[in-house]
């Protein structure tokens, strides 16, 4: 017999009701199962790469629970995967995969995740690790034992896959909320939006407002996950099998809007946008219930804040933050400014290139021009990009390069063989060094060759195994995908 360290109470905690039940009793003692064994495992330094051993056993046995009772995370992976990169997983063999059973390979996967997601996604951790293999393959025997006779969560399931989340806004807010924050496939965010609001903390909110703010924003934006969906794209996934309206097109949060009040009545709010120039009501419940840190409202107020559209009507989503009468509305806040216009420049100079070079000002200048741009107007170029060079990203607009060195084209002058074996893989594991977009580019076009991993079967098996892998890792890190 075993330690009971996992009680039903912290099994319910990572789930959406309060009161355990057998079954709820029965996973917690197979979390305990599955605790002790993380706790035998070779690998000495299991905490420092995974975190809390309790919470990993929890979420590795959510998944195992996700498996048997039909809600379809898991399958949704295995769904995406298959579509995007034509097999059931990445990084693994998959011609001999169970579908809905417990599979080494599933949970070679889950533990590469949340390796990553432990250590910040700072660096690529490598999934073919031989002790990630080593725990998979004992923590898959406990499931394989248990697989027979475990119970479905009807519960769960039931929640997940309610068939009034496409009709009842609040309903659909109330599954997002949970699901974005405590499914085993939504990793402890509300640690990385603290880490977050504590790094870059505003006078302009109190901490609570911030930390209100940024899980709101996670809920309805946030990628960083194993698919790079949002929320609403991951819940589409997994009922699109039931006959069920998709919800995603449903659940539509804007940026951060300036909003004016037009007028208020005890059922609508009217605003005009000035971001999109454009007028609106919003339900005046939607801004006193997911506000709770809202003042009154009056006629001819400034605000900044997000709307999310579902079906026909507007609901405000997030903080609000009143803008003093007195400051120029201009310098309110640094909007994201819609570059698609400069795309058809972009075409003339690049001619169908992912990037295009420029080793001085002279030749950088000559790309503006023909480009009907003008420097320091509608682009400005940092220092260290006095050459270097440039790509297009539908998205951000004109950018730089970082690491411009790594890419091997007969165009371009600063390719070094020596430094692109050493860092072109940041193109794929480090959203700063350019935008997702650019950076798939250069990979389909065979522009980053020198790109590898660090492996134990060597350089050349490091180097294939990212030209195999790469759009996969690009999605992960970049937290986008096609």
């Amino acid at each position: 017999m075993f330690k009971t360290v996992i009680f039903p109470q912290d099994w319910v905690l990572r789930h959406p009701y309060k009161q355990a039940n057998e079954v709820d009793r029965y996973y917690s003692q197979l979390a305990n199962r599955v605790y002790h064994r993380l706790r035998e495992s070779p690998m000495y330094d299991m905490e420092e790469i995974f975190g809390d051993t309790k919470l990993l056993a929890i979420y590795l046995t959510c998944w195992f629970e996700d498996i048997i009772s039909g809600t379809n995370v898991w399958r949704t992976v295995n769904r995406e995967c298959q579509r995007r990169i034509g097999a059931k997983l990445p990084f693994y063999d998959t011609s001999e995969y169970y579908d809905g059973e417990p599979n080494i390979n599933d949970l070679r996967l889950l533990l590469w995740y949340y390796a990553e997601l432990h250590n910040e996604n700072k660096h690529f951790f490598n999934p073919e690790n031989p002790a990630i293999e080593t725990v998979a393959t004992d923590l898959c025997s406990i499931f394989d034992e248990a697989y027979p006779d475990a119970p479905e969560n009807e519960r769960l399931r039931d929640y997940l896959l309610r068939p009034d989340l496409t009709t009842d806004y609040w309903k659909t807010r109330e599954v997002m909320d949970w699901f974005g924050t405590n499914s085993y496939i939504m990793v402890n965010p509300l640690e990385r939006i603290l880490s977050f609001v504590e790094e870059n903390s505003t006078d302009s909110m109190s901490f609570e407002q911030q930390m209100y703010a940024e899980h709101v924003q996670h809920v309805f934006r946030g990628r960083e996950n194993l698919l790079s969906f949002t929320t609403a794209e991951w819940l589409t996934a997994m009922r699109s099998d039931l006959g069920k309206d998709d919800i995603l097109p449903k659940m539509v949060q804007t940026t951060m809007r300036l909003m004016e009040v037009i007028s208020v009545s005890e059922q609508t709010i009217v605003v005009h946008d000035l971001t999109a120039d454009e007028e609106y009501p919003i339900t005046r419940d939607s801004w006193e219930a997911t506000d709770p840190f809202q003042k009154k409202l009056s006629v001819g107020m400034k605000l900044i804040g997000n709307t999310i559209s579902f079906g026909d009507v507007r609901y405000h989503c997030g903080v609000l933050t009143e803008v003093p009468d007195k400051m120029p509305v201009d310098k309110l806040m640094n909007f994201p400014q819609d570059q698609s216009y400069l795309l058809e420049g972009w075409n003339r100079v690049s001619n169908g290139d992912p990037v295009v070079f420029y080793r001085n000002e002279n030749e950088r200048q000559k790309i503006f021009k023909k480009m009907n741009i003008t420097e320091g107007e509608e682009v400005d170029v940092p220092e260290q990009f006095r050459q270097g060079a440039i790509g297009f990203s539908p998205k951000k607009g004109l950018c730089f390069i970082n690491h411009c060195e790594c890419i091997c084209s007969e165009k371009n002058p600063f390719y070094n063989k020596d430094k692109a074996q050493k860092s072109a893989h940041n193109f794929f594991c480090t959203p700063t060094v350019a935008p997702y977009e650019v950076c798939r580019a250069l990979f389909e076009a065979g522009w980053l060759p020198d790109a590898r991993i660090n492996s134990l079967s060597g350089e050349e098996y490091g180097a294939a195994f990212l030209k195999r892998h790469g759009q996969f890792i690009m999605d992960y890190f970049h937290e986008e995908y096609e």
